[in-house]
């Protein structure tokens, strides 16, 4: 268990939540498999596949509908109930389609299995984004997601193997059983959390403007527009694909062919999209780029598409589906969430919803209908040509996009509105890091500092150098910023800066050395900071206190003893670089100690000791917390701790 925690950064504490959510992700997307499964092979096999643009299009309908009706209802209930009730009633809609199954259901259980996909996996995000914070997420949600590759390659291949034995008629009530399943995990979920799971919405007058600027948000705003553009291209051009691959394979296999070739289609995207996500896609983008991670999807959809043009066979038709299926998942879906980095965090959060639903939904309707045109007027065989001139088409665009991308990504850099926060991965492209060593090595202060908060929120990696040279050269402002996230990294912060920092009179950073290398364990530089416990400056002798104490060094009792006679002291100013010195080191503090610190008249002694209390997360504490809260400005303090556990634990008491 410890070696799974450190290949995916689980923190302690994270175990239980995070293994749930796998599982409960797993069984959301092994009923889609096997429910998709169901639908397209009923619909290929025993009703007529040249149906199958009506279809797209009533889809495409009915999702958009069935998606508003369900947002309006959902909105202030319950996550956790509302979740429940929604599954439970999809999960036995299957059971009940299977025993009315008949030549005009097949029809409608395709449509009902797009409608159960845009509902059960948006909400699924929905409750894993009021579980994790954005700092979680961009460590968990990789994990939780890698139980989608694992559903496609267990269930997929297994698929093929189930159908030879106890044929098709058992697939509904298999994806009924994996819904029922996630109910359970869904408990489970629900009984180890004290959260309150009602779901937020936008006040009334946020929400109407929201609606009534979209659109013009979209035609006015060019890169947005672009984005638009890509998405309204990518999703008709893999909806005449999908087109093209199933009449292909309804005139080439039975009924259990179909099953097992859709079941293996799974099986080798899970695998192959997988690899590629691990391997292979934040190298891409590093080396290469946007513009690759934009081009890689549909330059492969137009080399199978051009062999399709040449021989219409099931193997050009599956080479085509495959390079969709495979590098839309992997590659071009991760690209697109980079390009929405340079958005603001505000438009985003009206403008891509939108796009990534609504206008999408309406492209596959669009793609439909778009096919019973070019069959009806100039017939089939003409849909691949349509292919590869919307390929070029998006080709084209592709390029627009990331020029657009670029001047946006500079845009705001420049306005210091990046938010990189709320961006729930952690690859970057070739261009974001040039532009942030650009900017730590020629930029302005604030520049630099709101370059270095925007890295916290990523790998620092890519950036070791530019930020050790900040960290020697930089103000103190800057490298204190550096410090703040990279203290225990000594690629950026080598042991020896550390001891320079205590060694150097001067330095205004001289407590974070001491601090630094008690964090680290630094013996060599017991003896250094033996010699600041006599310093003039309180800080620097309170700070000397506490790390001898973590060293362990020899005279460690001399350094309690000193340490405990200041705070037990009648010296406010000493008790106060005493509290400054232990908020990095809240074990070190009795909680008696504490609470007499908390309930202090003196304002600054009180926050100190509150702030430690957020560090220690002892419920004991609670009571002495509660009393100050007639004071104004410790309301203020317990606000800044907000993200901490004292704010769940005063909610909950």
């Amino acid at each position: 268990m410890s070696i799974i925690r450190r290949i995916f950064n689980i923190q302690p504490g994270e175990e239980k939540n995070t293994f749930l959510f796998f599982l409960y992700f797993f069984a959301i997307i092994s009923a889609i498999i096997v429910g998709k499964t169901a639908r397209d092979v009923f619909f290929l096999a025993r009703f007529n596949p040249a149906f199958l643009p009506y279809i797209f299009i009533i889809s495409a309908l009915c999702v958009a509908a069935t998606t508003i009706l369900y947002i309006r209802i959902a909105q202030n209930k319950n996550q956790y109930v509302f979740s429940m009730i929604t599954g439970g009633l999809l999960a036995s809609s299957l059971l009940i389609i299977n025993v009315f199954l008949n030549e005009w259901i097949y029809p409608v259980l395709y449509v009902w299995i797009d409608i159960i996909t845009a509902i059960i996996v948006p909400q699924f995000w929905l409750l894993t984004n009021t579980r994790f914070t954005s700092r979680q997420a961009k460590r968990l949600f990789g994990p939780i997601g890698a139980a989608a590759a694992f559903a496609n390659i267990i269930i997929g291949f297994s698929i093929q193997h189930f159908i030879t034995t106890l044929g098709t008629d058992l697939l509904l009530p298999i994806a009924s059983a994996f819904l029922f399943i996630s109910l359970l995990l869904l408990y489970a979920i629900k009984s180890c959390s004290t959260r309150d799971y009602t779901i937020q919405r936008y006040p009334k007058k946020e929400r109407k403007n929201a609606g009534v600027s979209i659109f013009n948000v979209i035609q006015n705003h060019r890169y947005i527009g672009l984005l638009s553009i890509i998405v309204i291209l990518s999703t008709i051009t893999i909806s005449l694909i999908e087109y093209q691959f199933k009449i292909i394979a309804s005139q080439t296999y039975s009924e259990n062919q179909l099953a097992a070739l859709f079941g293996m289609l799974y099986g080798i995207v899970g695998l192959a999209s997988g690899f590629i996500q691990i391997f292979f896609i934040s190298r891409i983008l590093r080396k290469f780029g946007v513009l690759i991670g934009l081009l890689i999807l549909p330059v492969f959809l137009g080399i199978s598409s051009l062999f399709l043009t040449l021989s219409p066979i099931i193997i050009y038709a599956l080479m085509a589906r495959l390079s969709d299926l495979i590098l839309r998942f992997s590659i071009h879906d991760t690209t697109m969430q980079i390009l929405w980095l340079p958005v603001s965090g505000k438009l985003k959060q009206v403008v891509k919803p939108f796009i990534d639903g609504t206008i999408k939904n309406s492209a596959q309707g669009f793609a439909g209908l778009l096919i019973l045109l070019v069959i009806n007027l100039i017939g089939l065989h003409f849909i691949n040509i349509l292919i590869i001139l919307l390929i070029v088409i998006w080709i084209i665009c592709s390029v627009f996009l990331k020029k657009g991308y670029l001047e946006e990504l500079k845009k705001s850099v420049g306005k210091r509105d990046l938010n990189l926060e709320s961006f729930n991965i952690s690859i970057t492209d070739s261009y974001l890091v040039d532009l942030f060593k650009k900017t730590l090595i020629s930029g302005n202060q604030n520049q630099k500092i709101f370059i270095i908060n925007e890295i916290k929120n990523l790998s620092p990696k890519p950036w070791t150098k530019e930020l050790k040279a900040l960290f020697t050269d930089g103000s103190v402002e800057v490298r204190r910023e550096i410090l703040a996230f990279s203290h225990n990294d000594r690629h950026i912060i080598p042991d020896s800066t550390i001891l320079n920092f205590i060694n150097t009179v001067s330095d205004s950073m001289r407590t974070d050395g001491m601090i630094i290398a008690a964090k680290r364990k630094l013996k060599n530089a017991t003896d250094l900071i033996k010699n600041c416990t006599n310093d003039s400056d309180f800080d620097i002798r309170a700070s000397a206190y506490v790390a001898l104490i973590l060293l362990d060094a020899g005279n460690i009792s001399n350094a309690e003893e000193r340490l405990n006679s200041i705070l037990d002291g009648t010296d406010t100013m000493l008790q106060i670089s005493a509290l400054k010195a232990l908020t990095n080191f809240p074990e070190l503090i009795k909680n008696e100690t504490l609470k007499q610190f908390i309930t202090s008249d003196n304002l600054q002694l009180s926050h100190l000791a509150i702030t430690i209390a957020g560090e220690k997360q002892d419920e004991k504490l609670l009571p002495s917390i509660v009393s100050t809260l007639k004071n104004i400005e410790t309301r203020k303090t317990l606000k800044s701790l907000g993200r901490r556990i004292i704010k769940l634990k005063l909610k909950k008491n």
